[in-house]
């Protein structure tokens, strides 16, 4: 390799080199740096603006407090039906321990009167 090709590389890695970052700087500035919108500043209010900010307020009060007796009279009831379908629960568990003791003794009894074979009607 001659130093022609030497430098004529070098040359051509440093204008690469320049020519990448120049293209890489327009992007950030033209894709990525878009103008933001400035914000508005109120600089005072007139009293009339306050009542209507008055209100608004109560309202939402009285909206959070309406949502929050709802959400509240939604827990009594799901707690309520829970404790029904639990109470129901152990009733069908009792049943069917009872109806199953039920048939343990009647097959006692059959097998103790040597019954082999039952039918069923």
């Amino acid at each position: 390799m001659n130093m022609n090709q030497y430098w004529r590389e070098t040359v051509c890695f440093i204008c690469g080199t320049f020519l990448g970052a120049g293209a890489m700087l327009w992007v950030m500035v033209e894709v990525y740096e878009k103008p933001r919108p400035e914000p508005v500043v109120v600089d005072r209010l007139v009293p009339r603006e306050l009542a209507n900010i008055e209100e608004q307020i109560k309202e939402l009060k009285a909206t959070v407090e309406a949502n929050y007796t709802r959400q509240v009279q939604r827990q009594k009831e799901v707690r309520f039906k829970t404790e029904k379908l639990e109470l129901a629960k152990q009733v069908h568990d009792v049943q069917l321990v009872t109806a199953q003791e039920g048939a343990d003794h009647i097959r006692h009894m059959a097998q103790e009167l040597g019954v082999t074979r039952m039918v069923v009607k």
